[in-house]
């Protein structure tokens, strides 16, 4: 059974040392879903992202999930670790869906630049 306190401490990133981070320009943040039996988690990673023209957003696109992924990766295995040194038993994530966007923050017909939120849903359930 998981204990949703411990797991609140370990996934809080809005207050204290925990929403200290290295990097100004990403963010993932963690959602809590549904009830004790069949808990959903999701993580949000969100970037800005500036292409130039259309050509650019396939490559910005594979690049950012590959980053998201990666990041994600990191904090599960950093919740986990967490979880565990403040005394809780092992967790364990399946992944069991993603989802990705593309919002156009600012572009004008003048310039090619564009700048945009890519943000990443993706959903586990807690075992």
């Amino acid at each position: 059974m998981v204990d949703f306190n411990l797991l609140g401490q370990c996934i809080d990133t809005t207050f204290g040392r925990s929403s200290l981070t290295e990097d100004s320009t990403k963010s993932i943040k963690v959602k809590l879903a549904g009830n004790g039996d069949t808990t959903q988690v999701t993580f949000v990673y969100t970037t800005i992202v500036n292409t130039f023209g259309t050509h650019d957003l396939q490559e910005a696109q594979e690049r950012c999930k590959k980053e998201s992924e990666a990041l994600v990766k990191d904090a599960v295995t950093k919740i986990k670790k967490e979880y565990g040194e403040l005394g809780g038993d092992s967790l364990k994530f399946k992944q069991i869906g993603d989802t990705d966007a593309f919002e156009l923050i600012t572009g004008t017909f003048s310039s090619p630049r564009r700048m945009s939120y890519f943000r990443r849903h993706i959903v586990f359930t807690m075992e």
